[in-house]
């Protein structure tokens, strides 16, 4: 039984309902955001139209998150 492909793939190919995870582990060595040599990391992700913010870590310039997302 042959499918619609069009209803199941999306113009690049990719699966209409497919599901993207990402594991969010740690940065290092981040650049200072101030004069005082602090950083309040965090970061944002966005695929098409839907977007995620992680955890900040607050004083930091080697975040550890591990953090799980699914978009």
């Amino acid at each position: 039984m042959a499918e619609n492909r069009n209803e199941i793939v999306n113009k690049y190919g990719i699966a209409n309902n497919a599901l993207l995870s990402v594991t969010l582990f740690e940065g290092r060595d981040l650049k200072p955001d101030d004069f005082l040599g602090k950083f309040d990391p965090y970061i944002m992700m966005r695929v098409d139209t839907e977007k995620i913010t992680s955890n900040y870590k607050p004083d930091t310039l080697d975040p550890v998150w591990n953090e799980d997302y699914s978009l």
